[in-house]
């Protein structure tokens, strides 16, 4: 009953991250209409990513001496190693709150898809505010990457069974990521697009938006129907999905989307990533830093894919053993 009225609160704050976004991006533009300087991102990007470095740092110091009064069971038992450092960077809370509505991991995550959102969008103005206009391929990758964003926030019900939500705690890992990488690092391809134009034909634009479809559309139909499972294994929509038991009482899928690849959510992230990207490769000499943004995305999903398989190993290895038994 706790882990349900859990579950209701995150997916609560999930609509609120929405609505957020919705407001920081109306905000924007009337900052905008009123002259205010939002070319203010650009020009001090440096700083700002010092600046959400140091707030990461101090912020997850603070929840690293709160997560002691925290009661046993919202304790990541990855963070009981009794190294200091270890269990500060892994994260010692899966759920830390403040009072008993307020999750502090939803609010990171959210903070952080949000804070993404409002630097392309300054990005954007910032070229057009140089050039008068914004060229094909800076306004495909921002739409893509705001379209992503949506979707991450407006299918918020599909990413709470995943291993992020449910399994991971808070620290400076997870603060990093968010408050830094996700709105200072995935931004890399439209302020690449901002310094340097490229010019993309019509067959190019279609191609890329055709892959960038083709990557949300399996990102999303695969969480979706992960999500569907998980809330009732028993619905007739999914009566053809075949799967096995696990250790911790629940079910593997092992067919449809998660059938035909072990992982096909993160095979779903990897192609978007990559579309993405693509618009800034047209004259053939990308930034490294292109390549880095493309490899970091496929390392961290390798990473959450192998989180998964530890929690998935148990269970597969005893229903070999049981399958060989019978």
């Amino acid at each position: 009953m706790e882990f349900c009225m859990c579950m209701k609160n995150i997916f609560c704050l999930f609509v609120l991250g929405f609505a957020e976004l919705i407001v920081s991006l109306l905000v924007l533009f009337v900052l905008g209409y009123f002259n205010f300087p939002l070319t203010f991102v650009y020009s001090h990007f440096i700083h700002l990513i010092v600046a959400s470095v140091l707030f990461s740092f101090v912020f997850s110091v603070w929840l690293y001496f709160k997560s002691f009064q925290a009661p046993t069971y919202n304790i990541n038992p990855e963070a009981t190693t009794g190294y200091q450092y270890y269990d500060f960077f892994v994260g010692r809370e899966v759920h830390p709150r403040i009072g008993k509505m307020f999750d502090i991991k939803l609010f990171v995550l959210n903070a952080g898809m949000i804070s993404w959102a409002v630097v392309d969008v300054c990005l954007v103005f910032k070229s057009f505010m140089d050039k008068g206009c914004v060229n094909y391929p800076l306004a495909l990758t921002a739409v893509f990457q705001l379209i992503y964003i949506i979707n991450y926030l407006w299918h918020a019900e599909y990413f709470l069974s995943s291993t992020t939500i449910q399994y991971e705690g808070v620290g400076y890992q997870l603060i990093i990521v968010f408050f830094t990488l996700t709105p200072f690092f995935y931004c890399i391809p439209v302020l690449y697009l901002v310094n340097y134009r490229q010019y993309v034909s019509n067959y190019c634009i279609f191609g890329i938006a055709a892959l960038y479809s083709l990557g949300l559309y399996i990102y999303t139909q695969s969480n979706r129907e992960k999500y569907m499972f998980r809330r009732n294994a028993h619905d007739r929509s999914l009566i053809n999905l075949e799967s096995i038991p696990s250790l911790n009482g629940k079910r593997l899928l092992i067919s449809g989307w998660w059938g035909f690849v072990r992982h096909p959510n993160k095979l779903g992230d990897i192609i978007i990533f990559v579309a993405w990207t693509l618009p800034c490769d047209c004259d053939g000499n990308s930034s490294p830093m292109l390549s880095g943004n493309r490899g970091h995305k496929v390392m961290l999903s390798t990473g959450q894919r192998k989180q998964a398989d530890i929690l998935a190993q148990g269970t597969l290895s005893l229903f070999s053993s049981t399958w060989l038994s019978s």
